[in-house]
């Protein structure tokens, strides 16, 4: 905040965790739903974009990717490497195995997994948290979490000019957080028959095949 005087100020927070959790959603949601004068980061939340709908398979370096990337998203390996800095620690990457990559150089390079972004959405959320213990639509979850991170497919702020959606990549990196969130206690997931929705996680079930899905039930 600035007061008349042009002196900067900012509200104490308790801990690392939660300042990330700030600024993970400063960077997420849209700017004008902040303030009419918040510019927030607009090259970084793009990236975020992006990111959420490549392949969580294909480990990314700048070399690999400068061909297939939006025009102007990242001019230079230097942007590049900061950006990879940036998703890792908000929550939405992770660095490549070395067993994921064909290549046999050494250069860093990050996979798509907003794992803990979203298990942190699902345990300390902005809006009104979800019931826990109860079965609820995988439509509802999915639409809590794209309202909480903005950033992923399938909310309306989450595309600009130039991106080409891939809905199968953005499935992949969806069903990959999700399946992580379940082995680690936050939820679990069920099918029903004659359900009112599904979702196949691609991968997710015996040897490469779907894993459909219908209900989630939040536990912790």
């Amino acid at each position: 905040m600035q007061d008349d005087a042009g002196l900067l100020s900012a509200d104490r927070l308790p801990d690392a965790t939660t300042f990330l959790r700030m600024l993970r959603h400063r960077v997420v949601v849209p700017p004008a739903t902040v303030s009419a004068d918040f510019a927030g980061a607009p090259d970084l939340r793009s990236g975020l974009v992006w990111l959420m709908r490549q392949s969580p398979l294909v480990p990314l370096h700048y070399e690999s990717v400068q061909t297939e990337m939006p025009e102007g998203l990242f001019t230079n390996d230097t942007r590049w490497n900061a950006f990879r800095w940036w998703s890792q620690a908000l929550g939405f990457s992770q660095p490549a195995l070395t067993a994921l990559s064909k290549a046999s150089d050494q250069k860093s390079k990050i996979v798509p997994d907003p794992t803990e972004a979203v298990v942190e959405a699902i345990r300390a959320p902005f809006g009104d948290p979800l019931p826990r213990n109860e079965q609820l639509p995988i439509g509802r979850l999915l639409d809590f979490l794209r309202a909480e991170l903005p950033v992923l497919p399938g909310h309306p702020s989450a595309t600009y000019e130039g991106l080409t959606d891939n809905d199968d990549h953005a499935v992949r990196v969806l069903g990959l957080a999700l399946s992580s969130a379940e082995q680690r206690g936050v939820l679990s997931m069920a099918y029903q028959s004659d359900p009112s929705g599904v979702m196949a996680l691609p991968d997710a079930q015996d040897y490469g095949r779907s894993r459909y899905i219908s209900t989630v039930t939040i536990k912790g």
